[in-house]
């Protein structure tokens, strides 16, 4: 799951992944999670990082550069 949090995972991408509008995507996101797209790969992102800092000794940035984040 790692490696696809550093892919880009903005609501057009994740709408042509999953064959929809950008908008039915936020829609669909916010009936069924209660959150819209960024939302959700924002807090996976950050859960993924944290689980590879207590479970890795790899530096901050190699962390945060696996999981999307543009810095440290």
């Amino acid at each position: 799951m790692v490696t696809v949090l550093g892919d880009d995972l903005g609501a057009t991408a994740l709408a042509a992944h999953a064959g929809v509008s950008a908008r039915h995507l936020a829609r669909l996101f916010l009936d069924q999670l209660g959150q819209t797209p960024a939302q959700f790969v924002r807090a996976a992102r950050a859960e993924a990082a944290a689980q590879l800092l207590v479970s890795t000794a790899l530096p901050l940035a190699s962390i945060a550069r696996r999981c999307g984040f543009s810095s440290a």
